[in-house]
């Protein structure tokens, strides 16, 4: 009876620990469930403009949105004339290999920002001509007025822009 009692208690002991155990994982399992959904809705929260100031203060430290950018960098403008003809369509104006103009008349005005390389595509012309810089803004560095490049089925670069 004595050992029948002692395995009846190691039974109970052993149960209890299997209980026990169990119940410990079933709390961690939804502990490790609440806490991943409380994650992924904090992380949902943090993509939404109106809820992300109550989450977070990063937005102190982030800079400002590219509208508010554009706005500070400092542009001035550009005018070329054609020397030699009145107008024509296939002579383009590149600035930094993109093509922002072309001579629908006999002047361009460009607007430009600092650093911009003006290339003149004159790569469908069968007869040379000549591009020539005939004013600019204040802000724009060095003497350009005057300066010309000849382009003869070709792209040639007429200058670099730098803004004070």
């Amino acid at each position: 009876m004595n050992n029948m009692l002692k395995f009846i208690k190691m039974l109970f002991k052993r149960s209890l620990k299997i209980l026990v155990n169990k119940k410990i994982e079933k709390v961690i399992l939804y502990c490790a469930i609440i806490f991943a959904f409380v994650l992924m809705f904090t992380q949902i929260g943090l993509m939404s403009d109106t809820i992300r100031p109550h989450l977070s203060n990063i937005e102190v430290f982030e800079g400002h949105y590219i509208n508010e950018i554009d706005s500070l960098i400092k542009e001035g403008t550009l005018t070329l004339e054609l020397v030699d003809i009145s107008k024509d369509k296939d002579i383009k104006v590149l600035a930094n290999g993109i093509k922002t103009a072309c001579f629908e008349n006999k002047t361009v005005d460009l607007k430009v920002k600092d650093n911009t390389i003006i290339e003149i595509d004159g790569s469908r012309l069968k007869t040379p001509i000549t591009v020539k810089i005939i004013s600019k803004t204040s802000n724009i560095k060095d003497d350009l007025i005057g300066k010309e490049v000849t382009v003869e089925s070709n792209i040639k670069m007429l200058t670099r822009i730098k803004i004070k």
